[in-house]
């Protein structure tokens, strides 16, 4: 057995990557407006058309990209914490290993 920690974070499944959150966000965001349409949720109902379903997958396809940036950004966030607890762990751990060697004192 061996005390090595992994440093190494699970690679992400299918579902976590940054492109596949985007592309699901933004069918989900059309498919969604394309419902609210036909049933009139905040005006009145419309049947759908070629120019609002071209609307409506351009404003997913925005939609979707957004939530690509905001992951990448939050994943970037949160390596970026990561490294720097880390760091700020190991220099505690430096610091103490040599308060321990300059100490004089005798154990007890």
């Amino acid at each position: 057995m061996s005390d090595e920690q992994n440093d190494q974070p699970p690679p992400p499944t299918f579902w976590q990557r940054p492109a596949v959150r985007g592309v699901v966000n933004g069918v989900v965001f059309a498919g969604l407006l394309m419902v609210m349409q036909v049933n009139g949720v905040f005006q009145p109902p419309r049947p759908l058309n070629e120019e609002l379903i071209t609307q409506d997958l351009m404003a997913g396809v925005i939609f979707g990209f957004l939530m690509y940036a905001i992951e990448l950004w939050k994943r970037q966030r949160k390596l970026k914490a990561e490294t720097a607890a880390r760091m700020e762990v190991e220099r505690r751990l430096a610091r103490e290993a040599d308060d321990e060697d300059d100490d004089d004192r005798p154990s007890r």
